[in-house]
């Protein structure tokens, strides 16, 4: 274990809150929290010269970085089959806040809850942004209180290593950064992703790969 991680375990873990409590927090935080929040913001705060169907086509854009940066995730994960930290120091045997023995509990890198965040923090904050969106300085200081809120917690729970919502939160600022600056006016994915018309919203998937 490389210095950085072993600090920030022994730092973090069970610190403000225990183990379970800041696990259950990460979860009620980034879904409870952080989704219906991204989703809220996308729809609403588009810009003064935002196009009929704006609000549909950032929220979409915001769910395809999620979406992304969640697969990438997860293939990291199978790929790198980390231990958790709790294995590794043997306290979730000790402890009894969790079982070992779970398929889960060698996926520690990347951290999925931290990408989460940190696509849905960028990817709205940087439609709001494209748009030229009054609200962009809110969503990204919104942005960077979700990334630290949730990879602290994660850390708490002694679920994830320093590096692992490190890499958590690059890979989710990057999905939540790529997609939107792909689907601007001019870029790659710059076909509209939803028309609005008198008969209500219709849906395609068009673009370049």
């Amino acid at each position: 274990l490389n210095a950085v991680d072993a600090f920030f375990h022994d730092a973090m873990t069970g610190f403000i809150f225990s183990r379970g409590t800041a696990d259950v927090s990460s979860s009620v935080w980034v879904y409870g929290v952080l989704v219906p929040g991204a989703v809220t913001a996308a729809f609403l705060a588009t810009g003064p010269y935002a196009s009929e169907g704006a609000g549909w086509r950032a929220t979409l854009i915001v769910a395809e970085s999620a979406a992304v940066s969640a697969a990438v995730v997860q293939g990291l994960k199978f790929t790198a089959a980390r231990k958790r930290p709790f294995v590794r120091y043997g306290t979730g045997e000790t402890s009894g806040v969790y079982d070992v023995n779970k398929p889960d509990s060698i996926f520690s890198l990347p951290s999925g809850h931290t990408a989460l965040a940190a696509s849905l923090g960028f990817a709205t904050a940087m439609t709001a942004s494209l748009q030229e969106s009054p609200a962009a300085p809110w969503l990204w200081g919104g942005a960077a209180l979700g990334i630290v809120t949730t990879a602290s917690l994660r850390m708490m729970a002694e679920k994830h290593y320093f590096t692992d919502v490190a890499a958590g939160a690059l890979i989710g600022a990057a999905s939540g950064t790529i997609f939107p600056l792909l689907h601007r006016r001019g870029g790659a994915l710059s076909t509209p992703l939803v028309s609005v018309g008198a008969q209500g919203p219709a849906f395609a998937v068009s673009g370049v790969f």
